[in-house]
């Protein structure tokens, strides 16, 4: 009888390799990342490294976003370098950045307003991890909306 509980406990078992995997929860390396904010009408995408320090839950990250508002040829742009901090929160990453350069702005014309260090605010996020090359969740500055982050995988030849 216990042999038989035993064997029908294991057929009933998934086996390790037929469970499927967690999602990756480091998040070191280099993502891209791209948020539209419609009543704005301006898409805001970037390059973000996540650096992990110590503790599993803790990064260091730096990022250049570019923020592109309006449709051509009254469209203007601003590049900005910035500094974050991501931590582990409630199952998923908390990302809060602070402003550290104004790269560049456009167009000519509006260059020297858009170059104002307090005319952009922070990018700030709140993601959760979904697989080893993707996150998804929340972009909040001024603005608030949808954002999706890809991990950049390097190809060996």
């Amino acid at each position: 009888m216990r042999f038989a509980l035993v064997a029908l406990v294991l057929l009933c078992t998934p086996s390790a390799s037929a469970q499927k995997p967690a999602p990756e929860e480091d998040i070191s390396g280099r993502w891209l990342f791209q948020t539209i904010l419609a009543r704005k009408g301006c898409k805001i995408e970037g390059d973000i490294s996540f650096k992990r320090q110590g503790r599993t839950d803790n990064y260091t990250c730096t990022f250049v976003s570019t923020e592109t508002c309006g449709k051509v040829p009254q469209q203007n742009w601003t590049k900005v370098k910035q500094s974050c901090t991501a931590k582990l929160k409630n199952g998923g990453f908390e990302i809060m950045s602070k402003v550290e350069q104004m790269l560049d702005a456009g167009p000519k014309a509006l260059r020297e307003t858009l170059m104002n260090p307090g005319g952009y605010s922070a990018d700030n996020f709140t993601v959760r991890v979904l697989s080893d090359t993707v996150m998804a969740g929340q972009f909040f500055s001024r603005n608030v909306a949808a954002v999706r982050f890809e991990r950049v995988v390097e190809r060996i030849s």
